[in-house]
């Protein structure tokens, strides 16, 4: 297969504005003349990437340092706040399980919508609609408005869906533990089936294991800024390193 970039980030960044409260939202959106009652985090600072196609990269970093703003610019979700993506070939987003679902449509009618948005022909809906009905498990569940599902069976479905639409790049956060271990040892079977048919990966994890195992290659990212990029071993190695030494060095200075 030959290597060429699937995803190209050209100095991303993203800014988001904190409002103290709803009112200041408010008039920070109508009426932006006034004082400013809001503070600016940032949330991306000047990434640099590519990803070429074949590759599953590991995304590691601490809660906030920017992952999830990463994948959500890379899956479209998102829009940068300066630089440009390019994303060849289409994206589907396995993260936020069950948040794009209609609390009032039933999972069945919920499958058939995400199809239609997606421009599923009708043979190849319902093919996908069999499949990812069969492999969630919920039973006649499947027939009832997704108000009545709990959390794990929202899960289930939106897991099925995504994994059965064949996409070019998945975007996958934080997401192989959902259902029960029946399911999960399911979804894990699955998704290396995935991660061998030769699919671009984005794989977001706090568990070492998964990342040494399932990645090709690795960056870290730190308060929004890509530290480092390389093989999964070393990067999973320079991360412990990396916090390890920030606690010496505070620690040390606590002293003085």
């Amino acid at each position: 297969m030959t290597r060429k970039p699937q995803i190209i980030l050209k100095q991303i960044s993203k800014t988001y504005k904190l409002y103290n409260s709803v009112s200041d939202h408010f008039i920070g959106t109508f009426l932006p003349f006034f004082r400013k009652r809001y503070l600016k985090f940032q949330a991306l600072q000047d990434i640099n990437m590519e990803v070429y196609n074949g590759e599953i990269l590991g995304i590691i970093g601490r809660n906030g340092s920017g992952k999830s703003t990463l994948l959500r610019i890379v899956a479209g979700i998102t829009k940068p706040t300066e630089g440009d993506v390019e994303v060849i070939g289409n994206v589907i987003p396995l993260f936020e399980l069950g948040a794009g679902f209609h609390r009032e449509l039933t999972g069945r009618l919920n499958i058939r919508y995400y199809m239609t948005m997606l421009g599923f022909d009708k043979h190849r809906s319902q093919e996908i609609m069999e499949e990812a009905i069969a492999f969630a498990d919920i039973g006649p569940f499947i027939d009832q408005p997704i108000k009545t599902y709990s959390r794990g069976m929202r899960a289930r479905l939106a897991f099925s869906i995504s994994i059965f639409v064949n996409p070019d790049i998945l975007v996958i956060d934080e997401v192989m533990g959902v259902g029960d271990m029946y399911f999960k040892i399911k979804s894990h079977e699955k998704m290396r089936d995935l991660i061998t048919s030769g699919k671009t990966i984005l794989f977001v994890s706090h568990s070492e294991k998964e990342v040494k195992k399932v990645c090709t290659r690795a960056v870290m990212l730190h308060q929004g800024r890509l530290i480092k990029d390389g093989e999964p071993a070393e990067i999973l190695d320079y991360y412990k390193n990396y916090y390890k030494s920030k606690k010496n060095k505070e620690k040390y200075l606590d002293r003085q």
